[in-house]
């Protein structure tokens, strides 16, 4: 993979939590999406070099000494990662999923993380945080338009939203894994449909784009199968890196990028 030393080390840290969580996962109801979800993400390199291409932008458009929240962190590599690149921001985590062996990573890395099983009201005040990150979390909520209400009262007036990996009712990734049974985004929406929906919520649109033509993350595919595409990761992330940047080819992407900020 194209990544520095100091990049591998955090990719093998972040793999070897996953390890040790998967271990202690003893069942599927410690947490609902079960020991499959942390092996499709954090076992293989090209599913955090997906991450990793997140952080990079994150790391040179969050002002500095910026208070961020992580929404729906999940496992807290974002903000692991983040953490590392970005000494002088103050990162809070917050989930309504808790379970001790989620919770590996973000104790490694002496990360705050909120927890509520409140399923719609975010529990901060008002104007709270610079911005807001939200990787793979607003196609998840039950309300998404009173989700984003709420991301916009806790963000300060000019406050960034970061939308990242949100499901392209376009992408041939997600047609695929459908037809053969293996886990598909069932909201998916297009470009324009996410922007009217952050539009009537008070957002103005910064940027836009489609990410990820190739798939980095095989889900649920064989380990040999997910190996064997691995060693070909120098490759995938350079034939990506131009296919996405191509007008209309890059429509069928896996994922939609949107940064926007309150009014």
């Amino acid at each position: 993979m194209i990544l520095s030393s100091s990049n591998r080390k955090l990719f093998d840290n972040i793999k070897r939590c996953a390890r040790i969580s998967i271990k202690k996962c003893k069942n599927k109801k410690q947490w609902e999406r079960g020991v499959d979800y942390l092996k499709d993400h954090y076992l293989f390199d090209l599913p955090l070099y997906r991450n990793l291409k997140i952080i990079n932008y994150l790391e040179k458009n969050i002002p500095k000494n910026s208070r961020i929240l992580d929404w729906g962190c999940g496992y807290g590599d974002i903000s692991y990662l983040l953490s590392n690149k970005r000494s002088d921001i103050k990162i809070k985590l917050y989930d309504i999923f808790w379970s001790s062996p989620w919770k590996i990573l973000i104790d490694k890395a002496n990360l705050e993380k909120d927890f509520s099983r409140q399923q719609r009201k975010i529990p901060y005040n008002d104007n709270s945080f610079d911005s807001v990150i939200g990787v793979g979390v607003l196609e998840h909520v039950d309300d998404q338009k009173f989700s984003l209400q709420e991301i916009h009262r806790i963000l300060k007036p000019k406050g960034q939203f970061f939308i990242f990996l949100y499901p392209n009712s376009y992408s041939y990734t997600e047609t695929f894994q459908k037809l053969i049974g293996n886990p598909y985004h069932k909201n998916t929406l297009k470009m324009l449909e996410l922007k009217k929906i952050l539009l009537d919520s008070g957002f103005i649109i910064e940027k836009q784009e489609y990410n990820f033509l190739l798939p980095f993350m095989l889900s649920r595919f064989p380990s040999s199968i997910r190996y064997a595409y691995n060693l070909f990761g120098n490759l995938i992330v350079i034939a990506n890196n131009i296919l996405e940047k191509i007008p209309f080819i890059k429509r069928v992407s896996s994922n939609i990028t949107i940064v926007c900020y309150k009014k």
